[in-house]
């Protein structure tokens, strides 16, 4: 079952300001978590009360941080930020 992708507008805004080759990457991890959101290989879900429910899949020093809606097969891309800066926004 492939899910399909929703961008939040924070995270359509930081992926169009990418370059070329981290996009493609991304874009990449996008799909594969599209096809797979829970695999363990591919995302963890974040720790902590205020972040339950959310799952975060790591692109070199970039992370793609979602949330995956069961019921409408939807994957909510909500950021995608670097590494240092991605846990402190959420």
């Amino acid at each position: 079952m492939t899910y399909a992708v929703e961008f939040s507008s924070d995270a359509r805004k930081s992926f169009n300001r990418l370059d070329r080759v981290t996009k493609r990457r991304i874009a990449e991890e996008i799909s594969r978590l599209a096809s797979s959101p829970f695999d363990l290989r591919l995302s963890k879900q974040l720790k902590g009360e205020e972040l339950a429910g959310l799952r975060s899949a790591r692109v070199g020093g970039w992370r793609v941080c979602f949330t995956v809606g069961r019921a409408a097969a939807v994957l909510y891309v909500l950021s995608i930020e670097r590494r240092g800066q991605v846990y402190k926004r959420l």
